[in-house]
């Protein structure tokens, strides 16, 4: 309900707006020297309607071409902690996972209608991406000591990714009739490091509503080659030894690949900026 309330108002603003665009002296785009600045509008975006983790600022070098830079940051945090749980419950499986991505986008435009309300424009831009992650997990893990149920403290660190369990209930049939068994699945693919670089050819458009404020849209297709880094887990788990309980280490890596990609992009959300 609150995505359709804030789609509502912003086509509540905007169609005014274009009414008052009629005017001559409202459909001044932006001229020689001029800066513009853009985020991302998308009222379906769980995340928020505003989006400023692709910032774009364009500097206008004449009335038919113009320099652009998109600056990508996304940073995301979860955790829990064992003051989450009862004081009384065995169990206080922790976690915390950490990631963070920077990018950098530079580019050039040019304009295929010069001074127009609706500017339609060609160019291209470079990518540069990179982004890192960490996770740790603080498990317990049930045992049987001489008919007392002990829970174990194991510890999980991941550099390069977040770890993923996939629960599934099977049915086991048997000659005493049916029951159901629990499979689990781990992987490490969530939020993985990596590195990448790409080309893009842009197709889009400007929609100058008002002196000083526009939107627009924009599609193209991209070459991207993309490199995951290395995932390195250290493990810490308790291991019986002659009637004795001893911590033991073990680190696991996880080699990095490559892959390369040519595909046709689009921005789903609609380009919200302002000109000076």
């Amino acid at each position: 309900m609150k995505k359709l309330v804030y789609c509502i108002l912003f086509l509540g603003v905007i169609s005014p707006l274009f009414s008052l665009a009629q005017d001559s002296d409202n459909l001044k785009s932006p001229q020689e020297k001029s800066w513009m600045i853009e985020v991302n509008f998308d009222p379906f975006n769980d995340d928020g309607v505003f989006s400023f983790d692709q910032l774009q600022a364009k500097y206008r070098l004449n009335n038919k071409t113009s320099l652009r830079l998109g600056l990508d940051l996304n940073y995301k945090h979860n955790s829990t902690s064992s003051d989450d749980y009862a004081l009384e419950s065995s169990t206080k499986n922790t976690l915390s996972e950490r990631s963070f991505l920077f990018g950098f986008r530079p580019g050039i435009e040019f304009r295929i209608l010069e001074n127009t309300k609706i500017s339609p424009y060609w160019g291209a831009e470079l990518a540069f991406l990179s982004k890192s992650s960490s996770s740790k997990y603080v498990d317990y893990k049930r045992r049987n000591s001489y008919g007392d149920e002990i829970y174990d403290r194991t510890t999980l660190e991941i550099d390069g990714a977040w770890r993923s369990i996939t629960h599934q209930y099977m049915e086991n049939t048997s000659g005493y009739g049916y029951s159901y068994r629990e499979y689990t699945t781990t992987n490490y693919n969530g939020e993985r490091s990596y590195s990448s670089f790409g080309f893009n050819l842009l197709l889009g458009t400007d929609v100058y509503l008002i002196k000083n404020l526009y939107f627009g849209f924009e599609v193209g297709l991209g070459y991207n080659v993309k490199k995951y880094k290395k995932i390195k887990l250290v493990s810490v788990s308790p291991e019986e030894r002659n009637h004795r309980i001893v911590m033991t280490t073990e680190r696991t890596t996880y080699p990095s690949s490559k892959s390369k990609e040519i595909d046709f992009y689009s921005n789903n959300a609609i380009r919200v900026g302002v000109y000076f």
